[in-house]
């Protein structure tokens, strides 16, 4: 009777852990869901058609260059021989017209152990308002395999994919316009080429027609000689036979003498 009794409160025992262990598990799913439903943290906007500067700092190579917008073209501050592609630039604002976040960290004091006191790179946007969007992006975790981010001198670090990183960490190259004058210069060359390859055809053809000319008109004057010769022969052939008929003459007149 006591075993039994104690079998049994074995087995209730074990009932509660199981049960105990099945709520803790139903609660942590829950929150795991809760956690993959939250809404990104929207960190910055943009109004990308009311931007009207863009100031990009670098800290690997201390890179910084401005762009401005003056009648809707984009060109690069104090630098008007560089020409800047136009929608590169809006990829550029397309990148930053929405950004968000699912991680945040709020009351940051001590922004130097997310790499935020000398980000890896700043970019500001300013609008024709002169209101400032400004967004540094520090160190990258590892663990959460995001970049630490900072939006102006807000107190809070957020967590951004590495895609945000990436379509700004660029180069002033990376938004110059393509020169088009090589194309332009190969294309004259190649006619050049031609024309001269024309000309130098049509002068082969001309001196051959002209050898050919020179050629025709040395057989016509040899056959001009050869008929020349001709008729001195004749000629000459003709007074052979005169004088031949003269003697004969004078030797029928001694014989009738």
């Amino acid at each position: 009777m006591k075993r039994q009794k104690v079998q049994l409160i074995a087995i209730l025992v074990i009932l509660i852990l199981c049960i105990g262990s099945y709520v803790f598990l139903l609660k942590y799913n829950a929150k795991v869901e809760e956690d993959e439903e939250t809404d990104d943290y929207t960190i910055l906007t943009l109004d990308t058609d009311d931007i009207v500067k863009i100031v990009l700092e670098t800290s690997d190579d201390g890179e910084v260059f401005t762009l401005v917008k003056s009648d809707d073209v984009w060109s690069v501050s104090g630098d008007d021989e560089t020409d800047i592609d136009e929608s590169a630039v809006e990829d550029l604002l397309n990148d930053g017209e929405t950004i968000t976040s699912d991680k945040e960290i709020t009351d940051v004091t001590d922004f130097e152990m997310y790499g935020l006191d000398e980000p890896a790179l700043t970019i500001t946007f300013t609008d024709s308002s002169d209101n400032e969007y400004k967004l540094s992006i520090g160190d990258y975790s590892s663990s959460a395999s995001m970049y630490y981010a900072r939006v102006n001198d807000e107190s809070t670090v957020y967590l951004v994919d590495s895609t945000v990183y990436s379509a700004f960490n660029i180069e002033l190259d990376d938004l110059v316009a393509e020169e088009e004058e090589d194309s332009s210069t190969d294309s004259s060359t190649t006619d050049a080429s031609a024309e001269d390859s024309s000309e130098t055809d049509s002068g082969e053809a001309d001196a051959s027609t002209e050898d050919t000319g020179t050629t025709d008109s040395s057989s016509e004057d040899a056959s001009t000689t050869d008929v020349s010769s001709e008729e001195s022969s004749d000629t000459d052939s003709s007074s052979e036979d005169a004088s031949s008929e003269s003697a004969t003459t004078d030797v029928s007149s001694e014989e009738s003498n």
